[in-house]
């Protein structure tokens, strides 16, 4: 019996050290854990804040790519109201210049008209006292040839008269006289037609020119207005061509912006996405170190086998010798 509790008192002396080393063990194992649990929570405090950096930047990333997509829409718009004001001006210019031009050419063929018409009405008038004076003129003649052919019945009854008194009525002389004295009458009566037919062709010729100076204002009128009427018309279609030429280049302009602005937009998020990026690469390589560093502070747990097997093993085997 004496033996057997010598054995024990052995084998508990045995254990003693053994059990105070994985007491001291466990005890530093406890004090490591929790210094390795603070270490942890910072590392992840750490990576948690890598990653809302990484949140920050993507939301800072789509903000860029929208402020560059409103800042295009807005260059956009702004082209848009540039080129309608352009427009409207260039519209309301050319019905300016066009308004003023028709009210002009309606003034000139109104003072054209005015004019042609007062000179037509001085021509007229020219032409009517010129009638008036030829009807005096052919009235003259008519009354000049029966003045002549009335002084010529006189002369012949004269003549006869005294022919007969002297008994020569019959004769040869008589005969003369009185032929020299018609023949002279007729003489007369043909130069005064010709020189009435010469004052009736030239108050004929007067008033054909009359008639082909009205014709020729009336002409020049109707020059003035189909003048006016082409002029008119090419003001139009350059009025027309201008506007045109206008919008192709608004057009030309818009397309030039909208090619600066998808470039704008490409650069803002090709930028954005290089922010991402290295954002993704620095929350990745902050994954990593914190999972080395995490595997790094990972405190063994102390076995208890590790402690007492090989005094129990000892002891075993030198109680088996003993007894």
């Amino acid at each position: 019996m004496g033996g057997f509790t010598n054995a024990v008192v052995g084998v508990g002396t045995s254990l003693l050290p053994a059990a105070l080393d994985y007491a001291n063990a466990r005890a530093g194992y406890q004090q490591r854990a929790a210094a390795a649990a603070q270490d942890a929570g910072r590392l992840r405090q750490l990576h948690a804040l890598d990653q809302e950096s990484y949140a920050n930047v993507r939301q800072e990333a789509d903000g860029m790519v929208a402020d560059a997509k409103a800042e295009a829409e807005r260059r956009l718009a702004f082209l848009d109201l540039e080129t309608e004001a352009q427009r409207a001006a260039a519209a309301r210019w050319n019905d300016f210049t066009l308004t003023n031009a028709e009210r002009e050419a309606e003034l000139a063929e109104a003072q054209a008209r005015a004019e042609a018409e007062a000179a037509q009405r001085r021509l007229e008038s020219e032409q009517q006292r010129a009638d008036i004076e030829q009807r005096k003129a052919a009235d003259a003649r008519a009354e000049a040839a029966r003045l002549r052919a009335a002084d010529l019945k006189k002369a012949q009854a004269a003549a006869r008269a005294r022919f007969g008194a002297s008994g020569l009525a019959a004769s040869t002389s008589a005969t003369a006289v009185l032929s020299g004295m018609a023949q002279e009458k007729a003489a007369r009566d043909a130069a005064a037609g010709r020189t009435g037919q010469a004052a009736r062709d030239a108050a004929a010729e007067q008033a054909a020119q009359r008639a082909r100076d009205i014709g020729s204002l009336w002409r020049s009128v109707e020059s003035t207005r189909q003048q006016n009427l082409l002029d008119l018309s090419q003001m139009r279609q350059r009025a027309t061509l201008s506007l045109s030429d206008l919008a192709e280049a608004a057009q030309l302009d818009r397309s030039r912006a909208v090619s600066d602005n998808e470039l704008a937009v490409y650069r803002a998020r090709s930028a954005a996405n290089r922010m991402v990026a290295d954002a993704w690469l620095q929350v990745r390589r902050s994954a990593l170190q914190t999972e080395g560093r995490l595997a790094d502070l990972t405190v063994r747990r102390p076995d208890p086998m590790s402690f007492f097997q090989p005094v129990v093993t000892r002891t075993i085997s030198g109680l088996a010798r003993r007894f």
